[in-house]
């Protein structure tokens, strides 16, 4: 055991558990257990969680557990291994403390998958850290470790695989964790974690621009509803209705009031902070949109996603060389990372750096989600390049025709770059009926600043409830 200060909060990161034997399988429950591992330790208010996304964009590295954890800005890690035979699975778990480089506890854990011993080993292994870091627990802390999200085993492990392919966001799968987390919650339907990831995958797929946001509104937010029905202590129920109340209902009360919540449960959870950051800039408050964002990456410096965001903050805030700076650091994580590309070109565009802006969107991925649609068409008119940019509505239009979703959004951004602020409008009242997510940021986005003294647009900020 270590002693440390009464006033010390230690930092700890849970890193991605060894599938030994590679079997692709077993891969969600071996991810599994780190993130139920931190989620347990996020319940301990004397411990400073680092977030499971940055943990683990360090999967696959060759890096020692000792420099991750000094990469990651944590004291303490925790690695491990989950070995699988037959109905066994043998978990190995492993405290080291970063800055001696020595190991302060580990042991060895055999679970049977037809019974709960999965959830036993999982919160031995939490409170084993917890005491081997000398961390008292109240009584409520107490009784949130011995909470169990569900009782039901199977449930468990088919929430695993909706958590593991939601992780990746993309179209296809979402789909497979929305199969995964309904079949959870036919397993138990009081399984409120499995209700708010069943939300999210319908929320999440709308602002990715993969469907509508009317086709699937009803049944994100009785998800969330239903979670928070289930368990008004889940960080994540907060946040799933929030989220949904923010960008599909613009009901910017209610997602005041749900972030809020969230973030008195849990002032270490990233994602609250994250979406939070995008309710003040429905507030009209950029600068503290910048803030909010910046506390989510101090939590997960990692997140590509995050990271992006805060670019996106600090454009909306116009900071334009703060938010091409911020894109380059996210595409030097991950020079892939499609979103960080478009925020790089939107942030050159109105840096009034047009040949920087459009060779980056060029050499971009072209397809139609909600907010970065049409970025290139836009860049094209503001940069005079007037027939590229009617290529890339005609584009949009031929897209669209084929039962793709494509937002009116950034048809109408294209229209007001062009000048053609008759059809922008038309546009911009098409994404309102569609209820297109990107509305709520209409006071701050500089596209339309030449629509800003017209009537039309004082109207329209009306009725998306954006005047205060």
């Amino acid at each position: 055991p270590i002693d440390l200060a009464p006033n010390v909060v230690p930092s700890i990161a849970v890193l991605p558990f060894e599938n030994v034997g590679g079997d692709a399988h077993n891969e969600p429950f071996s991810d599994g257990v780190a993130e139920d591992l931190t989620t347990a330790l996020r319940k301990v208010s004397r411990l400073s969680v680092k977030a499971r996304t940055s943990a683990f964009s360090f999967k696959r590295s060759q890096l020692t557990a000792q420099q991750i954890g000094a990469a990651l800005g944590a004291r303490f890690v925790v690695t491990g291994s989950v070995q699988f035979d037959g109905n066994r699975r043998r978990v190995n778990a492993q405290l080291i403390d970063v800055a001696k480089g020595n190991e302060l506890w580990a042991d060895k854990y055999d679970a049977d998958v037809r019974s709960n011993d999965v959830f036993a080993v999982q919160d031995t292994i939490a409170r084993a850290i917890v005491a081997s870091l000398r961390i008292p627990l109240s009584a409520s802390e107490q009784a949130l470790l011995e909470k169990p999200s569900t009782k039901d085993r199977e449930a468990h492990d088919l929430y695993l695989q909706g958590r593991y392919f939601f992780e990746k966001r993309d179209e296809a799968s979402l789909a497979k964790a929305r199969g995964y987390f309904e079949r959870a919650i036919q397993r138990d339907p009081r399984y409120a974690r499995a209700f708010s990831g069943l939300s999210d995958t319908y929320s999440h797929g709308s602002v990715f621009g993969y469907v509508a946001p009317r086709v699937i509104l009803s049944r994100a937010k009785s998800a969330a509803l239903r979670a928070l029905e289930l368990d008004s202590t889940l960080v994540e129920s907060h946040t799933s209705l929030g989220f949904v109340a923010l960008f599909l209902e613009w009901d910017f009360r209610t997602a005041q009031r749900e972030f809020d919540r969230a973030l008195q449960l849990d002032p270490g959870y990233a994602p609250a902070h994250q979406f939070h950051g995008w309710y003040l800039i429905a507030a009209n408050r950029p600068d503290d949109a910048v803030e909010e964002m910046r506390t989510a990456v101090q939590l997960d410096p990692f997140s590509l996603v995050i990271d992006t965001r805060l670019a996106s903050m600090l454009f909306f805030a116009r900071r334009y060389d703060a938010a091409v700076a911020q894109a380059k650091h996210t595409l030097a994580l991950d020079s892939t990372f499609a979103s960080a590309r478009w925020d790089l070109g939107r942030a050159l565009l109105y840096a009034g750096k047009c040949g920087e802006a459009v060779s980056i969107l060029e050499r971009g991925p072209r397809q139609a989600v909600s907010a970065s649609a049409g970025i290139l068409g836009r860049a094209y008119a503001r940069c005079g390049r007037r027939n590229q940019a009617l290529a890339e509505l005609d584009r949009l239009a031929a897209d669209a025709a084929t039962g793709q979703y494509v937002s009116h959004y950034g048809r109408a951004a294209i229209f007001a770059e062009l000048g053609d602020n008759a059809r922008a409008f038309r546009e911009l009242g098409r994404a309102f009926e569609e209820r297109a997510w990107p509305l709520f940021t209409l006071r701050l986005e500089p596209a339309f600043d030449a629509l800003r003294g017209d009537s039309r647009f004082a109207d329209l900020l009306r009725k998306v409830g954006l005047t205060s």
